[in-house]
């Protein structure tokens, strides 16, 4: 088990509902944080793929959703970690050249 003295800084959710946001949000964190990861990837795979099922489980009958997309980021040292869940864009700027990802 790695140490988690990485934290998710920063969660972006595009689309769906602030109350489903939310718990996107807070579902990534703490599954991250939960000590269950081997690492900082296998704990953003596994915060996204259980934020994702709190979603689908978390929608009301009838409440507009509409499409739900996000991106989490753990930074360690000069590395960042990104997962995504499209539609979801992550603008990357490296040596005056802008990239968007996915491409």
């Amino acid at each position: 088990m790695f140490q988690k003295k990485f934290v998710v800084r920063f969660v972006v959710v595009q689309g769906g509902n602030e109350r489903l946001a939310r718990s996107f949000c807070d579902t990534v964190i703490a599954t991250y944080q939960s000590g269950d990861a081997t690492s900082v990837i296998s704990g953003l795979t596994n915060g996204m793929r259980l934020a994702i099922h709190a979603v689908a489980v978390g929608a009301r009958a009838k409440e507009p959703v509409g499409s739900l997309g996000a991106t989490a980021a753990v930074v360690v040292q000069d590395e960042i970690y990104l997962a995504q869940v499209v539609p979801s864009q992550v603008y990357i700027l490296r040596d005056s050249t802008l990239n968007i990802l996915p491409d």
